[in-house]
């Protein structure tokens, strides 16, 4: 993944700063990181990654999302009642 935000407006910032984000630079530097972050093994990127993906998106197997918001959605309505 790589995140841009060009416009300068913080508003857009991404919130974790690597090698999947870039604020200005030209065409030419984006084409790079984007060849960069395509020419890492999936080991290597995780590794860079670390934890900060979680930060961003999670998922798990055993309570996919729209599980986990239909059951806080329940929740929430039966606390109500």
């Amino acid at each position: 993944m790589l995140a841009c935000n060009y416009t300068g407006d913080q508003v857009f910032e991404f919130p974790i700063d690597g090698p999947w984000y870039l604020k200005s630079g030209t065409y030419e530097e984006f084409e790079r990181r984007v060849d960069d972050l395509r020419a890492m093994s999936s080991d290597d990127y995780r590794s860079l990654v670390g934890d900060k993906a979680r930060y961003l998106i999670s998922y798990s197997d055993e309570l996919p999302t729209h599980m986990a918001i239909g059951a806080l959605i329940s929740q929430q309505v039966a606390e109500r009642d």
